[in-house]
């Protein structure tokens, strides 16, 4: 089972994801790739909040298809053209996450892939075996 670290000697994460995460070596392990805030429609939704939802949803059902559940994320890192939005990037991806605390990054762009496009979201998953 993954170890979430949160040192004492450092303060606390500003929300709930850890410093650091440790895994044991005999694991399925799983990459995904940056997913676009955008819905299963095609829809690339209104505001921040929206499109970290979709693309979590995305990250979700990556995560589903491997046999694998948000407890198993490592890493997760949003990134966005919106500014200052750290905020409402984690407030909306612990929402989608649940209990899980992956260590996390919140990075805000230039630019993005494709036109119109403001969020992606990617992962690590780890199951230790």
């Amino acid at each position: 089972m993954p170890r979430f670290l949160n040192p004492p000697t450092l303060p606390r994460p500003s929300s709930r994801h850890a410093h650091g995460v440790v895994h044991g070596v005999a694991a399925k392990r799983l990459v995904i790739s940056p997913q676009p805030g955008v819905r299963a429609d095609g829809a690339i939704p209104d505001g921040l909040r929206a499109g970290v939802e979709a693309a979590c949803d995305r990250v979700l059902a990556i995560l589903a298809a491997a046999g694998m559940a948000a407890e198993d994320v490592l890493r997760l890192t949003v990134a966005t053209t919106e500014a200052d939005g750290g905020a409402v990037a984690r407030e909306a991806a612990t929402a989608k996450f649940g209990a899980a605390t992956p260590a996390f990054s919140y990075l805000q762009v230039a630019g993005l892939g494709e036109p119109g496009l403001r969020v992606t979201v990617d992962a690590e998953a780890v199951r230790e075996t």
